[in-house]
């Protein structure tokens, strides 16, 4: 399994088949979760112990592990933590 990683100043637009990942790590910048009930969290991303999952912290419900196909849109926010 390999690695992609973006440069966040330099990138537009990527679409990535979700089908095709193991997890997601983001935990160094905050980004815009976007779930697929139009839910928008803004949040680091953590590998879950779960196969397919990601955890986020969501301000009403603390850390949530959720499965990565729940995830419609993800974009960067901000780099301060």
């Amino acid at each position: 399994m390999g690695r992609v990683d973006f440069d966040i100043e330099g990138i537009s637009v990527q679409s990535i088949k979700m089908s095709k990942l193991r997890t997601i790590e983001a935990s160094r910048r905050l980004y815009r979760i976007e779930t697929i009930t139009n839910k928008v969290i803004y949040s680091t991303i953590l590998p879950s112990t779960k196969p397919g999952y990601v955890e986020i912290g969501d301000s009403t419900e603390g850390v949530v592990s959720i499965p990565m196909n729940y995830i419609s849109y993800l974009s960067y926010y901000s780099s301060r933590l």
